[in-house]
């Protein structure tokens, strides 16, 4: 069974790869699953829990759990050799009710993190641009700023980090990018950094594809992943479980909240259309994944009793700006 202090799941089980599995292997223009006895999985329940998985026709040596109420419920390795996962919904919901839950700690630890990259970004112009953590600190401003993913290896994971020279134009006062976002969408934004802008023209000048690279201590330049930009995370924050994934939470909760402390009746329609233009994703997704539970529940109150806890909320925790204390107090959070 798999639980914590403050959620259970009596319906999980642990599961692991490492452990026999069913097994998928090719026959003619589809597939056929063999149990760990490498006899033929011929349950009709079961090949229809398989299919139900997605797992993409492309991916090699895929192990299926056999057990329908795994954790893990698949992995399998993509054309560039990455290992993928196939979770439980009941365990992805578990993490998005973590990941909510983790907001009001995130929020006490921002500001500490804004002041650690305010100071890498040297206002007087002279930020070592070369160094692997001016490079995060660039980084951490950027999806700070927009709120776009901070992307990863994978070819459908794209973000900051897999930014090139061409995604980005330096206008005289502002920072125009244009880029190919998760599943091939075009993503345009535009921002007013006049300190970002400077540190980036002048990492922009380093060789190599990327945009996001330094030069490390054996003179080659190197691109960031996501993994230095987590682990610089963690560390300049104090907060283990930080990902730069929090960002977008935070920021799509931000712009929801926003939506309906600015509407007269407001709608979870609203709500959700607002953290969409900001995580530059679509609504149903921001509703599922984005948004803080208790975002939604101020839709269901009588207009009155809404406006009033609306008008009554805000922390105090400077370096926040007003509608983030506003979210702050929301969930309970600045004590």
């Amino acid at each position: 069974m798999i639980h914590d202090s403050s959620l259970r799941i009596p319906s999980l089980v642990y599961s692991s790869d490492e452990e026999p599995g069913i097994s998928r292997v090719r026959r003619g223009r589809g597939f056929q699953y063999l149990l760990p006895d490498k006899s033929h999985l011929k349950c009709r329940i079961e090949l229809a829990r398989i299919r139900k998985l997605g797992i993409p026709p492309a991916y090699k040596d895929v192990w299926i759990c056999p057990k329908a109420n795994g954790h893990i419920q698949a992995t399998g390795y993509d054309a560039a050799t990455r290992k993928q996962y196939r979770y439980h919904d009941d365990w992805r919901l578990y993490r998005d009710r973590q990941k909510f839950d983790q907001l009001a700690e995130f929020a006490t630890r921002l500001p500490r993190i804004r002041r650690k990259v305010n100071a890498l970004l040297r206002p007087d112009g002279a930020a070592d641009v070369q160094s692997k953590e001016v490079a995060i600190a660039a980084l951490v401003r950027l999806i700070d700023r927009t709120a776009i993913r901070v992307g990863g290896s994978s070819r459908m994971s794209k973000g900051a980090t897999t930014l090139d020279g061409g995604s980005i134009r330096y206008d005289e006062d502002r920072l125009r990018l244009r880029y190919r976002a998760k599943g091939g969408k075009r993503v345009s934004c535009s921002l007013r950094d006049t300190r970002l802008q400077r540190i980036l023209e002048q990492i922009d000048d380093l060789p190599g594809k990327r945009l996001f690279q330094y030069v490390g201590s054996d003179g080659a330049v190197h691109p960031l992943d996501s993994g230095d930009v987590n682990d610089w995370l963690k560390e300049a924050s104090g907060m283990e479980s930080l990902s730069a994934k929090m960002f977008r939470t935070w920021h799509g909760s931000v712009a929801a909240l926003d939506a309906i402390a600015s509407h007269e009746s407001p709608t979870i329609k609203q709500a959700c259309e607002a953290a969409a233009a900001t995580l530059r994703n679509t609504p149903a997704i921001c509703r599922k994944s984005y948004v803080h539970p208790a975002v939604f529940d101020l839709v269901e109150m009588e207009a009155a009793e809404r406006m009033a806890l609306i008008e009554g909320l805000g922390a105090d925790i400077a370096g926040l700006r007003v509608g983030e204390n506003r979210f702050v107090g929301l969930i309970g959070g600045g004590d």
